[in-house]
């Protein structure tokens, strides 16, 4: 129920204020797109509740496109019938939206300007990577980047650290993204990127962020290095940790998998007699 709801918002907001020291707008309902519209009404700082019995008052006038799903290829077609508003959708019959939409999407989006939605919540597993960046003015010479390096790999590893414990992760691959124009004026400003395994010797439950730094940012400059005839001058650097792969938990040995052996087991991990 939304009693239920907004006593986990306030726990939520709490919790980000206390150990983040942000405030954050929380929006309750029957289903994430409902709570989704809700969150922003009574920015910054505050919780909105949305009965279900108040849904068709507050959808009427809604444009489509701001319906989850419907900002796309989706909105488009039902603005081309001249179906801008939930509203609108919602007066026409089933055969004609049908027309509109297709056969595929005519349950949801029937649904979805009525206020339903059936897509389950489901957690997220935490983010799919995670990038250190900063734009600055023009740099012409490597050793204009070495003290970002060092503040980009540094934020990097801290991260890194705090993820592997919580999340018991780590990335496969590094990701060096920069913004240069080499060519000069007639090239313009391009965005170019390289992808390597990612350094093991950053990775490790039991190193600490001051541990995995040096071996990132060893790492980083050499592809900085490798990449210097298209990287200059650069107006952009960015540092990736992405592909993340669950870590086994437990010993992760090959013999935890057997059970120890009793007499006469004929299973034994021991050679046959011969």
């Amino acid at each position: 129920t939304c009693s239920v709801g907004v006593a986990l918002a306030r726990r939520v907001r709490k919790a980000v204020f206390e150990e983040c020291g942000y405030t954050c707008s929380v929006g309750v309902a029957h289903n994430k797109t409902l709570a989704k519209l809700a969150s922003p009404v009574n920015k910054p700082n505050g919780l909105t509740v949305l009965p279900f019995g108040n849904t068709s008052g507050v959808l009427q006038a809604l444009p489509v496109k701001k319906l989850r799903f419907l900002g796309g290829k989706l909105g488009d077609r039902l603005e081309a019938a001249g179906l801008m508003t939930c509203e609108d959708v919602r007066r026409v019959e089933r055969g004609a939206l049908e027309k509109v939409v297709g056969a595929r999407e005519l349950d949801f989006v029937w649904d979805i300007v009525r206020g339903v939605d059936r897509a389950p919540v489901t957690p997220k597993m935490g983010t799919k990577s995670m990038l250190a960046a900063k734009n600055f003015g023009i740099v012409r010479a490597l050793d204009g980047l070495l003290n970002l390096v060092a503040t980009l790999t540094a934020e990097l590893a801290q991260r890194l650290a705090a993820d592997e414990a919580s999340e018991k992760r780590r990335p496969k691959t590094l990701v060096l993204t920069f913004r240069s124009n080499p060519a000069g004026g007639a090239g313009g400003w391009k965005n170019h990127s390289r992808r390597v395994p990612f350094p093991a010797e950053a990775l490790g439950a039991r190193r600490s962020a001051a541990d995995r730094r040096p071996a990132l940012e060893k790492a980083v400059l050499r592809l900085l290095r490798d990449e210097e005839r298209r990287l200059l001058p650069c107006i952009f650097l960015g540092v990736t940790a992405t592909n993340f792969e669950r870590q086994a938990h437990g010993p992760g040995s090959l013999t935890s998998f057997f059970s120890p052996a009793t007499p006469g087991d004929r299973t034994a991990l021991h050679p046959p007699r011969r």
